[in-house]
């Protein structure tokens, strides 16, 4: 949608270098906007000259496109473990983590599996977008039936027991079984939660918590019969996505913006523990006793403390890994996993020493890294690895039907958006007016072929 400005009055050709304000005079959009389309032209003129039509960092520049898959939780019992990920994907092992093999989702079920939760080695429940909770026994994987009119994607899932558990999921959405997921019912919470809520734990079959989106936590002490919502530490207000307790009483949440939070006291109070130095988005938590737990999350990073959290050390993570989104700490040592295939096992938690992991060809999209690449002069950044079929700004994109070699390349131009497509513009303190509009870029990766390489570039002018 187009914006209300008076004129727009930069012009290639002019020289201006600047607008100057004189006093008593009317100040108007156009002015300003001026000033910022003369610093914007030069910067990117500068960044032209000096890198070129295309560039990269020296160190963690560009766009590495992978065939991967996006690998969102972990868990293990014993020497057993499941991950999970996107479009379906399910890997497990049997030998602590060193070899893995593909498992089959329930036919006609494609989703992305969002969270995993192993009662036992035989008894695993995942969950996922679709709405969808999934049950393995010994027969394979068969989807659960949820209750009329659930929407959105379960996020989280948690089994006390074999017959008792807890899934979370978008809108504030809480659903529970006590017969082993042959039936789910909703359970209410408080009244005005309604935001996701992305993890889930339950250390019996009465006492749990759920965490989510604006630093929501909600606990309960009846299996869930009633909810109640507990305050995130003063000044903590990012979403949640991870949540672990030792006890009933020792416990840590993590979150957007290296957001740590621990309670002694079952949730009652929480204190901030954030990482000094560490600003990465937190997705995982595990512990080993009420002072000692580890962190995983974008960068990657792995974060873990022995003092309940006053102090952080940071972790080496495995060579190649991507963003981090899963971690468990079982009696024989540490496991991850996360974006760009990452699998990672090692015998011992502090420090790991990752082990060889072989994995199945699991693959089943293209993963393009996080990173930053020049395009004319336009900043280009991708700040975690993200699929090809799941870009932000290229929904949908078209999937290669035949096999070859394919050129792979950024469409980036930069667009206008109002309070109309980014309703967070809107000035909240003045009664919701839309004061300013603001400009983006935007790039979308995408695929010609199959072609030969020299036939391509003979008509084609992309980068």
């Amino acid at each position: 949608m187009k914006g209300e400005f008076t004129r727009m009055t930069e012009r290639r050709g002019s020289h201006f270098s600047g607008v100057r304000l004189q006093q008593g005079r009317v100040q108007l959009d156009a002015d300003f906007n001026e000033q910022v389309d003369i610093g914007a032209r030069r910067d990117r003129l500068t960044t032209l000259d000096v890198i070129g039509p295309c560039g990269v960092p020296d160190a963690g520049g560009g766009f590495a496109v992978l065939a991967a898959v996006e690998l969102n939780a972990i868990d293990a019992s014993g020497a057993s473990a499941v991950a999970v990920g996107q479009s379906a994907t399910i890997i497990a092992s049997a030998d602590d983590g060193a070899t893995w093999t593909n498992q089959p989702a329930p036919a006609g079920y494609a989703g992305d599996l969002l969270a995993v939760d192993m009662v036992a080695p035989a008894t695993v429940f995942a969950a996922g977008t679709g709405p969808a909770i999934l049950f393995r026994a010994a027969a394979g994987w068969t989807a659960q039936t949820l209750p009329p009119g659930t929407t959105g994607a379960v996020r989280a899932v948690s089994f006390a027991d074999a017959q008792h558990g807890w899934a979370a999921g978008d809108g504030g959405m809480v659903l529970a079984t006590s017969n082993g997921g042959a039936t789910w019912a909703r359970q209410a919470v408080p009244a005005g939660v309604v935001e996701s809520l992305n993890a889930v734990h339950f250390l019996d079959a009465q006492r749990g918590w759920a965490v989510g989106d604006g630093a929501r936590i909600l606990a309960t002490t009846d299996g869930g019969a009633t909810w109640q919502a507990q305050n995130a530490p003063l000044g903590v207000s990012a979403a949640l996505r991870g949540v672990r307790f030792a006890s009933a009483t020792h416990g840590y949440a993590v979150g957007d913006g290296a957001t740590i939070v621990a309670t002694s006291d079952g949730g009652n109070s929480w204190v901030s523990r954030p990482p000094p130095g560490v600003t990465a988005t937190l997705r995982a938590v595990d512990v080993e006793g009420p002072a000692i737990a580890t962190v995983a999350g974008d960068g990657p990073v792995l974060l873990r403390t022995t003092d309940g959290g006053q102090s952080w050390t940071g972790l080496e993570t495995p060579a190649g890994a991507g963003d981090m989104s899963g971690v468990r700490t079982p009696s024989n040592g540490l496991l991850v996993v996360g974006d760009l295939n990452t699998v990672g096992r090692s015998a011992t938690v502090a420090p790991p020493a990752w082990q060889p992991v072989s994995l199945p060809a699991a693959a089943r999209d293209l993963a393009v890294s996080a990173g930053r690449i020049y395009v004319d002069g336009v900043l280009c950044e991708n700040e975690r690895a993200t699929r090809y079929l799941a870009q932000p700004d290229l929904p949908q994109p078209p999937v290669p039907a035949t096999p070859g070699r394919y050129v792979v390349y950024l469409d980036v131009w930069e667009r206008h958006l109002t309070a109309l497509e980014r309703p967070e513009l809107r000035e909240v303190a003045l009664g919701g007016p839309d004061t300013a509009t603001r400009t983006q870029t935007v790039w979308q990766l995408r695929l010609d072929g199959p072609v030969g390489v020299k036939s391509w570039l003979s008509g084609h002018d992309r980068r």
